[in-house]
């Protein structure tokens, strides 16, 4: 995965937002999964 980041000199930054995305896609995820075995 080679993406361009032009804030690169802030390193505490960017890791944050992958894992604020990588977070919420999971949640996400067992979210709909739970929903999908109650109904």
């Amino acid at each position: 995965m080679m993406i361009p980041i032009p804030f690169a000199n802030e390193p505490p930054f960017s890791p944050l937002i992958v894992f604020a995305v990588v977070a919420a896609f999971l949640g996400i995820m067992v979210v709909m999964k739970y929903f999908a075995e109650r109904s």
